[in-house]
Order: C-alpha cells, then sequence, then structure tokens
C-alpha cells in the first residue's frame, strides 16, 4: 500500500511541478507479464486462479473546463531502460539504492535522449451519481460531513469482487451514524451530511466533484472518512487495532478521539498519524487538499485487499462496531461545538 501511494503521489507531485509524462522504472521486475497474449499458465492468486489476472480497471476522468489531459505514465522493459541510459553512465541499481539510502533528491539530466510516445484515449462519457442526505441543524450553511465510498471494482473474468471491507464497511459506518444522530431526536448546531461516495476507485471522483463544486456559501467545518474499517492485519491477536490520520493543525480531532475512547471504554488501539495535508487514494484528500480538517479510520490493510476473496464472513465485527461509535461520538461534539476545532500552528 506504502508503493502505491508513493508511485500515485510521486506522479501528481511531477505534474505540479510541470512533468509532461512519467517513464516508471521496475528495476528486477519484467512488466510484460501483464501484456501477454496468450498466458500458458493460469494466474494463481492468493484464495483463487483464473486464466489471466483479475483487473480492477481503467481510471477515469471528470470532465472539465479544459483539454488538459492527465499525466501519462509509461511502464518500460530493462530493454528500454538500458537503450536511455546507454552512454550516459547511469547505473539504475546503484542509483536507486543510493536514493534509498540518503533519501535526498538526486535528479539528474540524460543528455541526447530523446522519447516520443503516442497514445490514444478511449473516450466514453459514464453516468454516475453520489449518494446524499443531510440531518438539518439549526446553521444550515455550515456542514459537518460524513462519508465513504459505495463502489468497488466490479467483476473480473468471471469473478466478483466482493468488497466487503472496501468498502461496504465503510458505508454501513455511515448508514450507522446517520441513524443514531436521528435517534438522538435532537436538532444538531451544524447541519450534517452524510455520503456515499461514486468512483473512488476510479480516482476519487465523487468526493472530488462535492469538493469542486461546493457552494460558496457553505463551509465544511470538518469531514470524517471511513474506508476499510473492518479487517484485522497479521499480528493483531487482540483484533482492536486501528488508525486514524488526521490534520495536524487540528490536534483537538485526537483529543477528542482519545477522549471518547476512553471515557466510554471502547476497546480501540488506535495509531494516530497527523500530516499537514493528508493525501493518498482515499476520499479524505479533496477534503484536505482545499483546507477542511479531516479525520479518516482504516482498520487494516490485507492480503485480500482490491481481490474476489475480500469477503463478508472475514470482517471483525466488533471493530467495526467501535470504529463506528467512536466516529458517532466524535461526529456529534463536533457538530454541537467548536471546541476540538481550534487550529493550531504547524512548522
Amino acid at each position: 500500500m506504502a508503493q502505491y501511494a508513493l508511485e500515485r503521489d510521486k506522479a501528481e507531485n511531477a505534474a505540479r511541478q510541470g512533468a509532461v509524462a512519467v517513464i516508471q522504472v521496475r528495476p528486477g521486475e519484467d512488466p510484460t507479464g501483464e501484456w501477454i497474449a496468450n498466458p500458458v499458465y493460469p494466474y494463481k492468486g492468493r484464495f483463487f486462479e483464473s486464466d489471466t489476472p483479475p483487473s480492477a480497471g481503467k481510471r477515469l476522468t471528470i470532465p472539465g473546463d479544459s483539454l488538459k489531459e492527465a499525466l501519462p505514465v509509461f511502464t518500460v522493459t530493462s530493454r528500454v531502460v538500458g537503450q536511455l541510459l546507454d552512454g550516459t553512465g547511469v547505473d539504475i541499481a546503484l542509483f536507486e539504492k543510493l536514493a534509498a539510502e540518503k533519501m535526498t533528491p538526486a535528479s539528474l539530466l540524460l543528455p541526447g535522449k530523446f522519447v516520443r510516445f503516442r497514445t490514444t484515449v478511449d473516450s466514453k462519457i459514464i453516468r454516475s451519481r453520489n449518494v446524499l442526505g443531510c440531518i438539518e441543524g439549526e446553521k444550515k450553511n455550515e456542514v459537518v460531513v460524513v462519508g465513504a465510498h459505495y463502489d468497488h471494482v466490479g467483476k473480473s473474468n468471471g469473478w466478483v469482487f466482493n468488497g466487503a471491507d472496501d468498502n461496504a464497511s465503510g458505508t454501513v459506518g455511515v448508514m450507522s451514524i446517520a441513524r443514531a444522530v436521528a435517534a438522538t431526536g435532537k436538532k444538531p448546531e451544524k447541519t450534517i451530511v452524510f455520503a456515499a461516495w461514486s468512483g473512488e476507485e476510479k480516482g476519487l471522483l465523487g468526493s472530488r466533484y462535492f469538493v469542486d463544486h461546493l457552494p460558496d456559501s457553505v463551509k465544511v467545518a470538518v469531514y470524517l472518512n471511513y474506508d476499510m474499517i473492518s479487517r484485522n492485519e497479521e499480528g493483531d491477536t487482540k483484533g482492536n487495532k486501528a488508525d486514524m490520520t488526521y490534520t495536524e493543525a487540528f490536534p483537538g480531532l485526537k483529543e477528542l478521539t482519545t477522549k471518547n475512547i476512553k471515557d466510554n471504554n471502547i476497546d480501540l488501539n488506535l495509531t494516530y498519524t497527523a500530516s499537514k495535508t493528508p493525501g493518498g487514494g482515499s476520499d479524505h484528500a479533496p477534503f484536505a487538499a482545499v483546507g477542511i480538517p479531516i479525520f479518516y479510520f482504516m482498520a487494516a490493510m490485507h492480503p485480500d485487499y482490491h481481490l474476489p476473496s475480500d469477503e463478508i464472513s472475514k470482517i471483525n465485527w466488533d471493530k467495526t462496531t467501535n470504529i463506528i461509535k467512536t466516529g458517532f461520538l466524535n461526529i456529534w461534539e463536533l457538530a454541537n461545538d467548536d471546541k476540538y476545532l481550534n487550529k493550531s500552528a504547524v512548522k
């Protein structure tokens, strides 16, 4: 998961710096395994096998007001790498080793090298929708948003990708909090919006669209994201470990969470990660990118990620329930009081 996030973040940063394309090199790996037209052996996954590797499909983009294209990323074979580096004196294995050891930029130019790619775009208009509901507060235009993506990756080679953890668990969390808020019988100070996002697996499309089209009159005070909140990592012998990422400038989000877990004897062993602008491949990222404070729960990364074996039988219901309880207690407090939403300076 870390490798996946790093590759995506590097490509996005390269685009911001003006790159026109990325040529991706994987020393020691053969990318042609994904291109074979006549597979001789069946693909053997951890829990299943099929004639060809399962595919999560292609990423999509939201049509905008310009013709600017997404940054193209090309993965090339070792022979192409050899041609690119021929005569430059660059040893790619040594380059990678030193970059990993020193963790400092080591960019360099390859003089006399020129690359031309030709690409095609499979243009189709696909309709999709977010599913939204709200409980109106005393302040109609000041809102707290609770969200999770309801899409997954569908079917591939006849296999159904169930997505029990990713992300049926998160959408259950959103609906459960909505039910709990309604059950209080009280009108919150802030309006609470409950969102099931579409297109997360295709590039955070639903949440990005929501953020990009917020009316100027609406202020989002905080966003809670649920993504994969029901499984255990290897070594989680008590079945109570989970992660919470939050916006570093709002330490009250951690303080509130810690308080609610302690005061209500909730069996959760949380690892807290603070970030100036929490990014990554889930729906909190578009909110964080425009300065909206976020907190985001995830229970575990597991070997069933994006595989047909992500099944309901493997869910840890106690952990899921405890993460949802914590989320509800936090949201109710944040919707009725700004005490934990005071911003602090971040160096």
